[in-house]
């Protein structure tokens, strides 16, 4: 019932299969057939992404309980080394500038925080207080920002096992974190252990997508 576009080609999704009987073993083999065919995890991702959109509104149209698509880590390209990728990282004095425009941001804590941790955007907007350990001084890394069947945001598991992790908190991510703890009480958002440690200007979990525009426009 669902084909894919790839090279020019269409190719059927096991046969004649209904929406209702795919299973993960079916988008499994689709996106290996896919990759193997294309030889491109860009165009990979894109096709199995398009299934899950297929697969979410199946779900919101009550023909399916569940998104096959959910959990399956995306293929990656390992045929070009890591160290042939160029990279541009900033210098000091294009941080200083950087952040001294981004001063009066909403985001300007969320991303001075990612970039003294190391952590993803998602990684921090899924970040609660009780992922905190002040006395050991640690930081659980254990949920990210994803969505509902519906499209709402939320958190869940990280994409991959590696992804959770137990990180040191440096003198510089405590001094971070206890801005972030009084800005909190000052805004009336308290610090329980289930509510977020960044939130926007409305009190809520924060979009990473409108943090990456924000970073943009200032650069």
């Amino acid at each position: 019932m669902f084909k894919t576009l790839s090279s020019g080609a269409v190719k059927d999704l096991n046969g004649n299969k209904a929406v209702k009987d795919l299973n993960r073993q079916d988008v499994e083999r689709l996106q290996a057939d896919v990759f193997k065919a294309t030889g491109s995890a860009q165009l990979t991702a894109y096709t199995l992404k398009v299934l899950s959109l297929t697969m979410s509104h199946a779900c919101r149209q009550g023909l399916r309980d569940s998104n096959p698509c959910a959990w399956i880590e995306s293929i990656r390209d390992t045929s070009e080394p890591a160290t042939a990728t160029k990279h541009k990282a900033f210098d000091w004095s294009e941080l200083q500038a950087l952040f001294a425009v981004l001063k009066d941001s909403v985001y300007y804590l969320f991303l001075l925080f990612m970039l003294v941790s190391g952590m993803r955007g998602g990684e921090v907007s899924a970040l609660t207080w009780s992922a905190i350990d002040w006395k050991n001084r640690t930081l659980s890394v254990n949920a990210t920002a994803t969505f509902t069947l519906d499209g709402q945001r939320t958190t869940g598991a990280p994409k991959t096992r590696a992804s959770k992790r137990v990180l040191p908190l440096t003198d510089a991510m405590l001094t971070v974190l206890k801005e972030q703890r009084k800005l909190s009480l000052m805004l009336g958002y308290g610090c329980g252990a289930d509510s977020f440690v960044f939130r926007n200007a409305k009190g809520l979990m924060v979009e990473p997508t409108s943090v990456s525009r924000t970073l943009s426009q200032a650069c």
